[in-house]
């Protein structure tokens, strides 16, 4: 059985630069329930990976699932601040850190922008545990069907 934590922790004994490496094993401590153990990695890709909007939203989302709320809004205050016409943005990552933020409203508004850009990342939206927090909703609902994606239960 493949174990992503073990796996992707001996690639970074490989190469313990590797960022986008760290981002998947922070995505996958985060999925695991080991936030606050995410948030390490995730501080490590905004400062190895300038400007890359994903890592910092990716670190919003860690902060705000280990219960860090302060530090999690402060992140997204300067996020916002920095990224105002600057630089695109996935607003399925931006949705995904709202969720977190558990701004539900302004995370349907960024999905539903998504589909509008046809995000390259909304597919991942039917299976991603980033977005377990909205899937009771009717909205959510909405949106997958838009896409032809079905509405798929997980137990964790």
């Amino acid at each position: 059985m493949l174990r992503p934590r073990k796996f992707l922790s001996e690639a970074l004994e490989i190469e313990p630069d590797h960022a986008m490496v760290r981002l998947v094993l922070a995505r996958v401590l985060m999925h695991s329930g080991r936030d606050s153990d995410a948030i390490a990695d995730t501080e490590w890709c905004v400062r190895a990976l300038p400007g890359m909007t994903g890592a910092e939203l990716i670190h919003v989302v860690a902060l705000a699932n280990a219960g860090e709320r302060e530090a999690a809004v402060g992140a997204m205050r300067a996020f916002d601040r920095g990224s105002e016409g600057r630089r695109y943005t996935s607003p399925v990552y931006r949705a995904m850190a709202h969720t977190a933020l558990d701004e539900v409203d302004r995370a349907f508004e960024w999905l539903s922008r998504a589909a509008i850009e046809r995000d390259y990342w909304l597919i991942n939206i039917a299976i991603d545990p980033a977005f377990d927090r909205l899937r009771p909703r009717t909205e959510f609902s909405a949106i997958l069907r838009t896409l032809g994606l079905p509405e798929l239960q997980f137990t964790h």
